[in-house]
């Protein structure tokens, strides 16, 4: 009767409900073998109620939790603001979190930022993501070119606004730091441009850069909004290091 129960309460675990029919049999058989100081109706209805109490309704309210929580979405987790858009072949998610969102202007000792990690399920790079190679890109030293971080600077927003299809988002200068953000047409997956020649939000590649004066280097992030990942696998279409280039 017991295992019934167990086993109802808990098939989305198969290893928690063998270890509770183990420890359920181990306990019946102790209860079993002590010398009869009660009825046996009364210890077998005693023994049953313990368990209950100590057991199965402990496992009942966590698999509600668990229902009420919900299954985890691989092709999200990591990510934030996300918009998933299934279809019978693929699945497409459009995710517009982890971009820096500074006050301009800055209040006074406004600490240096840092740039997001790239995800697992994300097209990108970034000098955060020092753990995962394929997803790290090294900071950029100007220190050959010049000991001027405030020249380095300026030389690297104008020749990054002077890219075809490039659009400033912003710009915020701190002390001894400095942050832009750009959005680029997606490479790859190929864009799906409007009749009017529009590139939809969705299909952008958000570019980020953070200059450390006293480090002398350039931190940068760039990843793709869209992910998309066909079936039945799931398997995530790469950007074919687009966002590295």
């Amino acid at each position: 009767f017991l295992f019934v129960i167990l086993s109802v309460t808990t098939t989305h675990n198969y290893q928690t409900t063998a270890t509770m029919f183990r420890f359920f049999t181990v306990l019946l058989l102790l209860n079993f073998a002590n010398p009869l100081s009660n009825p046996p109706t009364l210890r077998r209805r005693t023994f049953v109620s313990s368990i209950l109490q100590t057991a199965v309704l402990p496992l009942v309210s966590s698999s509600s939790s668990a229902a009420a929580e919900g299954p985890v979405d691989a092709t999200t987790v990591g990510r934030n603001q996300c918009i998933t858009d299934p279809s019978p072949s693929r699945t497409t998610v459009t995710c517009y979190g982890h971009i820096l969102s500074l006050p301009n202007p800055l209040p006074p000792d406004y600490p240096i930022p840092s740039l997001s990690k790239i995800s697992a399920n994300e097209n990108g790079v970034s000098t955060s993501s020092i753990k995962v190679p394929s997803k790290f890109t090294p900071p950029w030293s100007y220190s050959t070119s010049t000991s001027d971080a405030t020249k380095a600077w300026s030389s690297l927003v104008t020749y990054v606004n002077s890219m075809e299809g490039c659009n400033l988002i912003q710009t915020v200068e701190g002390d001894k730091w400095s942050y832009m953000h750009v959005t680029f047409p997606t490479s790859f997956p190929v864009v799906e441009v409007s009749a009017n020649n529009a590139v939809p939000e969705e299909s952008k590649d958000d570019l980020e850069f953070l200059l450390r004066a006293d480090d002398g280097i350039v931190l940068v992030r760039s990843s793709s909004r869209r992910s998309i990942f066909v079936y039945p696998l799931q398997q995530q279409v790469g950007d074919k290091d687009s966002n590295r280039k």
